[in-house]
């Protein structure tokens, strides 16, 4: 993902959590939502989000130049 993108993901990304807040019922899908239609605004359509912790064993696959992973702390 060229460092624009990642930029964006992450101002994106911490909208998103100041928006919605880290603990709130139902916060992570309205925050992966929330980053995966600005980006489906910006950029090609297409985009998916997930948020939380412990999704590795997922298996997730992406295209190359198409991911990115993060950590947002919250303080």
């Amino acid at each position: 993902m060229v460092n624009s993108m990642q930029q964006d993901a992450l101002s994106i990304g911490e909208k998103a959590l100041r928006l919605y807040g880290p603990y709130a019922v139902g916060a992570r899908s309205r925050i992966g939502g929330h980053i995966r239609d600005e980006f489906n605004r910006k950029y090609p359509k297409g985009w998916q989000t997930i948020v939380g912790k412990d999704f590795g064993a997922l298996g997730i696959t992406a295209q190359p130049n198409y991911y990115i992973l993060f950590q947002l702390i919250v303080l």
